[in-house]
């Protein structure tokens, strides 16, 4: 029997079975329906201290996965408890900022109920301050609503962005079956042009992502499809996820891009944030 499974990094603080260990302690049985199917799911988070600032959008974006796939949970998942267990490990840690991933899955395949594992790590300082980007064409995202939640299956990402490294770039855009922007292999995308702010409809089959909806609900934001073409001709393009909330993007392909936008607009990002 193999253990070891979801093993990270020392900095790693890990809590399962009701209980947090150092990653160098942790153990698990690999048979377990995440490993053995990808039947999982997960949600990563962005601490500052001990505060998490989009708790509230994480914990709905939890509940609809657990809704939709139908799945049975552990009683030992309580939303507030485990708030509460995240954020007092977070105030004894003393990190600055942390990641932290929160997976769900069925702890051997005999069991019909869920369970869950959270892991806590130092968020190192992000080395790319903009990004470049590449189209990856040769895999397509369906658009169906499985496709806004983070799942454990990987695959495209990984390949996409394997492509993008061979290729010196920073990360790749995934276009969904009908030929449209979907997102980046970890973020989603927005785009600026003319002064107007535009990201692809959640029915264009990217993942639904805390900071992007923040975003959409808080500023004036055109939801529609976005082709190559629209793409190419952008002004500005910039990338938002849960953990680097907003990325200026420099580059898409071989044109150069403007970042000044991206950047008074993250500076407001931050204001409506901290009211």
């Amino acid at each position: 029997m193999f253990y070891g499974f979801f093993s990270k990094p020392m900095a790693t603080r890990i809590f399962y079975n009701q209980q947090w260990n150092d990653s160098t302690n942790f153990q698990m049985d690999s048979l377990n329906s995440g490993f053995y199917f990808g039947e999982s799911f997960f949600e990563t988070i962005k601490a500052e201290g001990n505060t998490i600032p989009f708790w509230q959008l994480h914990k709905e974006r939890i509940q609809e996965t657990i809704s939709y796939l139908s799945i049975h949970l552990s009683s030992h998942w309580q939303h507030e408890l485990i708030f509460e267990v995240i954020t007092n490990e977070l105030n004894r840690l003393s990190f600055k900022e942390s990641k932290i991933r929160i997976t769900f899955f069925r702890q051997s395949l005999s069991e019909t109920e869920f369970t869950f594992l959270v892991e806590i790590s130092e968020l190192m300082a992000n080395p790319n301050s903009s990004l470049s980007l590449t189209i990856y064409y040769d895999n397509k995202k369906s658009v169906g609503k499985l496709s806004n939640f983070k799942t454990g299956n990987r695959w495209l990402y990984k390949v996409a962005a394997d492509y993008a490294a061979s290729t010196n770039f920073t990360d790749a855009i995934i276009l969904n079956t009908n030929g449209y922007v979907a997102e980046a292999t970890q973020s989603n995308l927005f785009i600026l042009k003319n002064g107007l702010l535009l990201t692809p409809p959640l029915t264009d089959g990217m993942i639904n992502g805390v900071c992007r909806k923040f975003i959409v609900q808080n500023f004036s934001v055109i939801e529609k499809s976005i082709g190559i073409n629209e793409l190419m001709n952008a002004d500005e393009i910039f990338l938002t996820n849960a953990v680097r909330w907003i990325q200026s993007v420099n580059k898409l392909e071989e044109k150069m891009l403007s970042t000044e936008q991206t950047n008074n607009f993250a500076e407001n990002f931050k204001k409506h944030l901290t009211a």
